[in-house]
């Protein structure tokens, strides 16, 4: 009863806020990510096959993705015939998890949060098992699954954002009274999961992106890597990855000033938008250092010398910091939250990053505490923290070790969410 209750005021408020919703889906739809796939949206799947398992995996976009994967991995492991959909909604998300599906048996859109799409959908598909990755709590395609049979599940749950603000608090708790089980990346998304409603349905699993991260790359595949970016010269480089706007502006001064200091020293700066390549180029160049993409160093004189790359390709940067010797990662000068610290910390790299880390807070805290990185929060702490690991080797060496530490003692969230799908699955 007060599911049905939930259920019908989430919708009655989804209607009442059309007017504001509908023009920014429509916008999303013809200019944003959310191009393509719209029979899917409405409600239109591929049907799930008979006789089989069947599990939908819910993401939004590339960070969920990448989650999802070892977790579907891990279960095809344990359990080969279970049937896996994965439902991506962002374009760029869908790209990426079209070039990693190995193991998915469909790779779908999912429906708009609507209860008439979201119905025909799971009519359609018939998942036993919905999970739900990180913070991807939809009301109705929760509720509507439980009315249909399916169990629902948050795995690596994240809720440092779902905690704040009212609206948020609301949408997450009426989607959490239909969830059977929370695995929560951290205590304190424990915490925040427990405070909207999911009292003694919640366990805490780790972080499944420490399962994603790519094994160190040997030295002969780290010079390889090196010729291949046209990072030959022997000088260190400092890769900074997922810039965000203004966050260029402070890696460029940092290493305008620090070429001063260190000899034949380069940066390969990865912005978090591809399209963004031409515009951090122009910034870069305007302090003066010679900058080349990614997809034309080739193009016009193989060899040249430059002082900075900007990787223009998708899915390359979790490879790139290899070659790095000190990383700065981006969305955290900027007010975004912070992208992927483990990706460095998996290379051996000493990771550097601002003080907006929220959607990674722990993982920053734990860098921190273990000597492993540091934070900076502006252009002259940047230009301090890479000083200091560029002038000590034996310090950078100190780092590097805790950093695959970090990692390797974090690693196993994946396996412990897939075995609770798993259980499901033969429950029946």
């Amino acid at each position: 009863m007060r599911e049905a209750f939930l259920l019908w005021a989430y919708n009655l408020g989804l209607l009442s806020l059309s007017p504001l919703w509908l023009p920014y889906l429509f916008w999303r739809a013809l200019f944003g990510n959310l191009k393509g796939g719209w029979r899917e949206r409405l409600g239109f799947p591929p049907k799930g096959p008979r006789g089989r398992p069947r599990v939908l995996v819910h993401t939004a976009s590339c960070g969920e993705v990448m989650a999802a994967l070892p977790i579907i991995r891990e279960l095809k492991a344990v359990l080969p015939e279970a049937w896996v959909g994965l439902s991506v909604q962002t374009s760029t998300g869908y790209e990426v998890a079209k070039k990693s599906r190995a193991s998915v048996d469909a790779l779908l859109r999912p429906p708009l949060d609507l209860l008439l799409p979201v119905w025909l959908y799971l009519a359609r598909v018939r998942p036993k098992v919905v999970c739900l990755v990180e913070t991807e709590l939809w009301p109705n395609l929760v509720l509507m699954a439980g009315r249909l049979g399916a169990r629902c599940l948050v795995a690596s749950g994240r809720f440092a954002k779902t905690g704040r603000g009212a609206l948020s608090r609301a949408v997450a708790r009426i989607a959490l009274s239909g969830v059977e089980k929370v695995l929560a990346q951290t205590e304190r998304d424990a915490k925040v999961a427990e405070s909207l409603g999911a009292e003694g349905r919640v366990e805490v699993v780790g972080n499944v992106k420490f399962d994603t991260a790519l094994s160190p790359l040997s030295a002969e595949g780290r010079e390889a890597l090196r010729c291949d970016l046209g990072l030959e010269g022997g000088g260190p480089i400092v890769v900074a990855g997922s810039t965000h706007p203004g966050e260029e502006e402070v890696v460029a001064e940092a290493v305008a000033r620090l070429k001063e200091e260190f000899s034949g020293l380069k940066a390969v700066v990865a912005p978090r938008r591809v399209e963004r390549s031409a515009e951090v180029e122009s910034i870069f160049r305007g302090r003066g250092l010679t900058v080349r993409r990614r997809t034309r160093l080739s193009v016009g004189g193989a060899g040249l010398s430059v002082d900075v790359i900007v990787p223009d390709t998708m899915g390359e940067l979790a490879r790139v910091y290899a070659v790095a010797d000190v990383a700065f990662v981006g969305g955290s000068i900027a007010p975004v939250g912070g992208h992927s610290l483990i990706e460095p910390l998996a290379q051996g790299v000493p990771v550097l990053f601002g003080p907006n880390v929220w959607n990674f807070r722990d993982v920053a805290r734990e860098i921190v505490l273990a000597g492993a990185g540091m934070m900076v929060r502006d252009a002259e702490e940047l230009v301090e923290g890479l000083r200091r690991v560029l002038s000590d080797e034996a310090l950078k060496r100190r780092m590097a070790k805790s950093a695959l530490e970090i990692v390797r003692k974090n690693r196993g969230a994946a396996k412990r969410c897939a075995g609770e799908i798993a259980k499901w699955l033969r429950e029946g």
